[in-house]
């Protein structure tokens, strides 16, 4: 199956795919999220979401992530970029379905990143300012582009607005978080598999990618429908 951020020579493209199983109601649809993109981008992500029952957000509600989307909100104070992050346009709270989030109390979350020295906490925070004023200062929009792109991005990609590594903070191996994205998401389905709900996931791509294989590999689902958005164009 093919990524569901793609760079052409327009820009960023990405895929909003939906999920059916024969003889079942329960649908899903995947919104691959980044952390900042053009208003458009997020307008239509907005409005499609208006069509579901209830939203998983592929990440933790926690107080303290907001360092990690600093970054990216220093890089949409450039005012050439035109760049917007998703907060700026979805209130996800707003929204009429309800939000579950993959790790609803963020203990894991929180137990890792209270685990860490106040150096180390103190240095992480120090170092996102820096991060995001070296992206304010040299990214334009194809850099930002390229650096999205499914080869270019961590496993724990995701961008919204509490999207993090709920299984530890600067810690662990890649194909533990990668398990822990699927146990959660397990959970999560075998609450709901009788149901005939309209989910909305929202993930970043890596995490799009985990959960669309767990789909249609574990659980009999296919690619029923995909909708093209245009996230950055240069």
């Amino acid at each position: 199956m093919s990524n569901f951020l793609s760079r052409t020579s327009f820009g960023l493209e990405g895929q909003i795919r939906t999920f059916k199983k024969k003889g079942q109601s329960l649908q899903f649809a995947i919104f691959p999220i980044v952390g900042a993109a053009i208003p458009e981008y997020y307008e239509q992500i907005k409005n499609e979401l208006e069509k579901y029952d209830l939203i998983y957000l592929s990440g933790s509600k926690s107080r303290y992530s907001w360092p990690q989307r600093f970054a990216y909100k220093i890089l949409t104070l450039r005012p050439d970029l035109g760049l917007v992050t998703a907060r700026k346009i979805i209130d996800i709270q707003r929204l009429k379905a309800r939000i579950i989030y993959a790790d609803q109390k963020s203990e894991a979350f929180n137990k890792s990143w209270l685990k860490l020295s106040w150096v180390l906490r103190f240095l992480f925070i120090l170092a996102m300012p820096i991060y995001g004023i070296y992206l304010f200062l040299t990214f334009n929009r194809e850099k930002l582009a390229k650096f999205y792109e499914p080869s270019n991005l961590p496993a724990t990609d995701g961008h919204w607005d509490n999207d993090n590594d709920e299984e530890g903070f600067l810690d662990g191996h890649t194909s533990r978080r990668k398990k822990y994205t699927i146990d959660k998401f397990k959970e999560f389905f075998n609450e709901h598999r009788e149901s005939d709900l309209k989910i909305a996931i929202i993930a970043g791509s890596s995490r799009a990618e985990l959960i669309s294989d767990y789909l249609c590999r574990n659980e009999g689902f296919h690619v029923a429908s995909a909708i093209g958005v245009t996230i950055i164009e240069y």
